[in-house]
């Protein structure tokens, strides 16, 4: 069931893009939406094979990382600024219960891991600085963003250094996987737009997601 459920996360997300390339927004959004309650429904049951209070919060992630998913889905429709405005704010939110449910995981090297995103932010940030444009809340909310998926990725690296498990692998993948697409949405939002970034980064984005789904069982 979980491969179905993986397969068809795969194929919304190329229903997604190719909707969206037709300006067919209404049937892109279904398909996004569709892909986004895929790898919730993974994180879901395996939370209720496992039920622990690590895989609760990393449901909870998952579910407003979908709704930002929908969120961002409908700016292509109504309300630009402001769907883009509050699905940041609800990959935030999603992002925090990630963190949370990594520290509560294992904290003992989270100064050094924090150190390490913190210094990766600092290079991400002196690059959208000098190459996009941004707005006042944008150089406030990206850093703390940028934040929150490095230090999320470097915790899945540490995690798989520290114990070569399967699952710790995949989370790993999933998590360099999510960094990536999110630095690319950067540049692609904010600055020199290519046409193979959107593309790129949504396909990053959900495998990365399902990956991490994946790795909770």
């Amino acid at each position: 069931m979980s491969i179905i459920i993986s397969i068809l996360c795969i194929i919304c997300q190329f229903g997604y893009i190719y909707f969206l390339n037709l300006k067919k927004q209404k049937i892109a959004l279904i398909f996004k939406t569709v892909a986004s309650l895929c790898f919730i429904v993974l994180g879901v049951k395996a939370y209720l094979i496992n039920n622990s209070k690590i895989l609760l919060l990393f449901v909870i992630g998952m579910l407003f990382d979908g709704l930002g998913d929908v969120l961002l889905g409908i700016r292509n429709i109504a309300f630009k600024e402001k769907m883009f405005l509050f699905g940041t704010y609800s990959f935030m939110i999603g992002h925090i219960f990630y963190l949370a449910a990594l520290i509560y995981k294992d904290w003992s090297n989270i100064a050094l891991i924090l150190l390490i995103a913190a210094i990766l932010t600092c290079i991400y940030f002196y690059f959208t600085y000098h190459h996009c444009k941004l707005k006042k809340i944008q150089y406030f909310i990206l850093p703390i963003y940028a934040l929150m998926i490095y230090g999320i990725m470097v915790f899945g690296i540490y995690n798989y250094l520290n114990v070569s498990s399967t699952n710790n692998l995949a989370f790993m993948i999933g998590a360099i996987m999510f960094a990536c697409s999110d630095t690319v949405l950067s540049f692609y939002n904010f600055g020199n737009r290519k046409g193979w970034m959107h593309p790129v980064y949504s396909f990053l984005y959900y495998v990365g997601q399902l990956l991490i789904a994946l790795s909770l069982f």
